[in-house]
Order: C-alpha cells, then sequence, then structure tokens
C-alpha cells in the first residue's frame, strides 16, 4: 500500500511539472511571437516536447563538463567525462535525426499594433492566473495561441499574393495561391535568369528567401519552381533549391537550346518539366507583371501531367507541348 501511494504521490508531481511546464511554455511562445513574426521565423509545434527532453540533457551536460574541467584543473584523469559528453552528444544528434522540417509552421507578418496585442493578452492572462485558476490560464493560452495562428494562417492571407524578392540587383517573384480551408501553393517565379549554382545561393535561401516567405505568405516551403530563361547552372540551382524548399515540381522553359536538356540524365529527374517557353512567356510581361491566371493554369496542367505513371517519362516530352 505505501508503494502505491508513494507511486500516486510521484505522478501527481510529474503530472503538476508538466502542467507548469506547459503554462510556462505556452507563454513564453506568445510573449515571444512578435519578434519570430518580424523576423520570419517559424514557430514549431515540438517546443514543448523538445524542452521537455532537452532540460535533463542540458543538466547532464553542464555536470559533465564542470567534472571535465576540475579534472583538467586538478591534473587528474578525465577520460571518464569526455566519454560521458560524447555519449551524451551522440544521443542527442540521434534525437534529432527524428526532427523533420514539417513541424515547423510559418506565420504571416500582422501590423505591428497587432503583434504587440499578443504578449499584452498574454501577460494579462498570467497575471489574472496568480489570484485564480492555473488551469484555466492554460486553457486560455492554448485558445490565444490556436486563435491568433488560425487568424494568421487562414483569414489573414489573400487569396492571390504576389512578393518580389531581391537577388543581387534584380529579383525573382513568389506567387501564392490560397483556397479557403484548403491548400496553399506557393510558387518561386524566375523569370530573368538570376539564380545562380554558387555558394551565395545557400546564404541568398537561408537570409532573404525564407524569411520573405514566413513574413509575408506564412511558408517555409515551395510548392513549385518555375524558370524562364534556361541554362545548365540554373537547371542546377533550380535542382538545388527545390530540394531547400521542398518543392515537388520544377517548371524550366523549353526552346531550341534547352531541348538537348530533355535527353540528358543530368537533368532529367522526376520533378522536372519542361513547357514550351512561347506558353510560359504568356503569364509574365518584359516588365516583371505577373498574370496570376495564366500561370495557375500552366501550373495546373503540369501536376496533372506529373500524376501519370506511363514508367517511360512520356509525361515530360508531353509537358513541352
Amino acid at each position: 500500500m505505501n508503494f502505491y501511494h508513494r507511486l500516486q504521490a510521484n505522478m501527481a508531481r510529474c503530472w503538476q511539472w508538466l502542467l507548469q511546464a506547459l503554462f510556462v511554455q505556452l507563454f513564453l511562445t506568445l510573449f515571444s511571437w512578435p519578434i519570430l513574426l518580424w523576423w520570419g521565423l517559424p514557430i514549431s509545434v515540438l517546443t514543448m516536447v523538445g524542452n521537455i527532453i532537452f532540460n535533463p540533457f542540458i543538466v547532464l551536460f553542464l555536470l559533465f563538463s564542470a567534472g571535465l574541467f576540475f579534472c583538467e584543473l586538478l591534473g587528474l584523469p578525465s577520460g571518464i567525462f569526455v566519454a560521458l559528453l560524447e555519449l551524451l552528444t551522440n544521443a542527442w544528434l540521434a534525437i534529432m535525426a527524428y526532427g523533420s522540417p514539417s513541424a515547423l509552421i510559418a506565420f504571416a507578418q500582422p501590423s505591428w499594433w497587432f503583434a504587440a496585442l499578443i504578449p499584452a493578452i498574454a501577460v494579462a492572462i498570467v497575471y489574472r492566473s496568480v489570484y485564480h485558476n492555473s488551469k484555466m490560464a492554460i486553457v486560455a493560452l492554448g485558445a490565444l495561441l490556436l486563435g491568433i495562428g488560425f487568424f494568421l494562417k487562414i483569414l489573414f492571407l489573400p487569396a492571390h499574393n504576389i512578393i518580389r524578392v531581391p537577388y543581387g540587383n534584380r529579383a525573382v517573384f513568389l506567387v501564392q495561391r490560397k483556397n479557403f480551408f484548403s491548400n496553399i501553393h506557393t510558387v518561386l517565379l524566375d523569370s530573368s535568369g538570376v539564380l545562380r549554382n554558387d555558394t551565395a545561393l545557400v546564404n541568398w535561401v537561408d537570409f532573404t528567401l525564407k524569411p520573405c516567405m514566413a513574413k509575408n505568405l506564412g511558408a517555409v516551403d515551395c510548392d513549385s519552381i518555375i524558370i524562364m530563361k534556361v541554362t545548365k547552372q540554373r537547371l542546377l540551382a533550380a535542382q538545388k533549391l527545390a530540394q531547400s524548399l521542398h518543392a515537388s515540381i520544377v517548371i524550366a522553359s523549353q526552346d531550341k537550346v534547352t531541348q538537348k536538356f530533355i535527353a540528358d540524365p543530368l537533368y532529367n529527374q522526376a520533378k522536372l518539366y519542361f513547357v514550351d517557353g512561347d506558353i510560359l512567356k504568356t503569364c509574365c510581361s518584359s516588365t516583371g507583371t505577373i498574370y496570376s491566371k495564366k500561370l495557375w493554369y500552366i501550373i495546373d496542367n503540369v501536376y496533372v501531367l506529373a500524376k501519370v505513371k506511363d514508367g517511360d517519362g512520356n509525361a515530360k516530352n508531353d509537358a513541352a507541348s
């Protein structure tokens, strides 16, 4: 009986600790949300789980590091602490490998006064919970987080959106179409041939493109990539970009120069489709004006062709006509 009571008491303490951790995590998420919105950073749905797992790791890491420091300071053997630190690091990296980009959710940047209201309401809920029920505060903070997330992700975004993203002294375009309570499709359009397969592309994606996508479109991934002026280097850059942004298809303009790329195994990949250059030109003017209806018509047709499974690549060849 004593064992049962002790087990019940320990479970009650663990439950109380989890509630406190959830309370703190919800408050910190809401309080720091405006900063994340302004920097174009997404929120992870695994934050709570990550923090619960991370706390014991950081405690053990500090203990082992302190033991290693004092052993080195006193000239004592420190191999045991080095081994423990390596084991702890490998275990942490193994856990991190289970992470997925799909756990990241980006939200479009609202006006400054709306963003300022988020931490203000969170502080008011926490202040009230000091004198009332803290469990109700957890429910209120969770409802606030879900409600604002729903507004920014579903209601705040327009049905169609076109964003200009600078790339050197030129730019690419992000075009987004949203169906209410349905899919949100984001397209990266390189109409002037600015993409380059170099080291600058990685920095541009991480520090310019992705924050711009998050702040303006509430997206962390891009569904499609279209390149109008095709070269071998731009095709390689587009394919590298597709991997980074998890794009499902790459649409390239086909003309006499790019005709040879269709048969080249280096470029003839599963997600690459060639479309007649004259057809692609109808969705973008020489001055950079994007004609959304024509653009979506082309993309929808390519997606239909992409679903064709004939095993010999006929769908790609048909996409060009």
